[in-house]
């Protein structure tokens, strides 16, 4: 099950302009002029209303065409320093391969194996046709699809676990006093699970990320139906992502 969240197309022109950051009157910078051809990319990030330091570690690398975050882990010691350790190690692992469901988990699992501290983990690694999702943890990916988000990829929390047993409904969920137990993070155990979804590019595609205080604001809940290693649905024309 997942719930969709739907805009009209004046706020849709608005997100658009709150991810590159600019008016619709403005150029366009001198960064996004030399982005791939037909990708452009921009990020936000914010410390939050609790933490005094920010724990997120925004991923970009127009060379590798990879996208996305990692979340350092509050509650754990060096949740910031886990962080950009996972996205710096990530880069040199990926550095001179071939976008694959292979590359993209094998160099998660290697992440997980150097850093030693907890932190999320969600990108996205994009080849000429393929879009490859990567994910560990309770940060998120949601593809935005003429005017509507849907969550691609799955808590790995406490919460998520009890509501697709049943025993919690979403609205509860919400507001429970165990929602940020995450199950699954990189650098907390000797061994990941790693969650790869496969997507073919289109034209107009928006892939966004979240972290976890930005989701928890948004309180959409938009749960996709996707696991290890699967290739989903095909995504038409005017498909967006979006990786928080």
């Amino acid at each position: 099950m997942s719930r969709k969240i739907r805009f009209s197309k004046e706020s849709q022109s608005s997100l658009n302009d709150f991810f590159v950051h600019r008016s619709p009157e403005q150029p366009k910078s001198k960064a996004e002029e030399n982005l791939p051809a037909g990708i452009l990319s921009a990020f936000r990030t914010d410390v939050g209303k609790v933490r005094a330091n920010n724990q997120d570690a925004p991923i970009v690398s127009e060379k590798l065409r990879l996208y996305g975050v990692a979340d350092g882990m509050g509650g754990h010691k060096g949740g910031e320093v886990a962080s950009t350790s996972a996205r710096d190690d990530l880069l040199r692992e990926l550095e001179g391969k071939t976008p694959s469901v292979a590359a993209l988990s094998g160099a998660i699992e290697e992440v997980n194996r150097q850093i030693g501290m907890g932190t999320t983990l969600s990108v996205l690694w994009m080849s000429d046709n393929f879009v490859y999702i990567g994910h560990v943890g309770d940060s998120r990916v949601y593809l935005l699809r003429d005017g509507e988000f849907k969550q691609m990829t799955l808590d790995h929390s406490l919460v998520e676990q009890l509501v697709r047993e049943g025993v919690l409904t979403e609205e509860e969920a919400q507001n429970h006093p165990m929602r940020n137990i995450i199950t699954r993070a990189i650098g907390t155990d000797e061994s990941v699970e790693v969650d790869v979804v496969v997507e073919e590019r289109r034209k107009g595609d928006r892939r966004d990320g979240y972290g976890k205080n930005r989701y928890d604001e948004r309180q959409d809940n938009g749960r996709g139906q996707y696991g290890k290693n699967r290739r989903n649905d095909r995504y038409g024309k005017g498909d967006k992502f979006d990786k928080r």
